[in-house]
């Protein structure tokens, strides 16, 4: 039997009650995963640029946006990640 893959969600938001909320649901339904919180958006554009340029890092198998995050908005972000090459097809949840 194979073995189930360990997904890794990219959650984009600021607020912290929404990232534990996220969290709880993760849990309560059985996903397994990697979270990785981005609680800007400057810091969401660059990380997934980096993501894009360094192959040795692993690209996210799904993103949660919030798309009124500071310094950069959901719209910007989501424009970013499309014009990547290697993820620009990974799923995201507006939040």
């Amino acid at each position: 039997m194979a073995e189930a893959k360990c997904l890794k969600i990219v959650v984009a938001e600021d607020n912290n009650s929404d990232v534990t909320l996220v969290r709880e649901a993760l849990k309560l339904h059985g996903i397994d995963g990697e979270v990785v919180v981005i609680r800007d958006g400057a810091e969401a554009v660059q990380y997934f640029r980096g993501v894009d340029l360094d192959s040795r890092l692993s690209a996210p198998d799904i993103v949660l946006l919030d798309m009124h995050l500071p310094k950069c908005d959901g719209a910007d972000i989501l424009t970013a990640l499309r014009s990547t090459e290697r993820i620009a097809q990974t799923p995201v949840v507006v939040m």
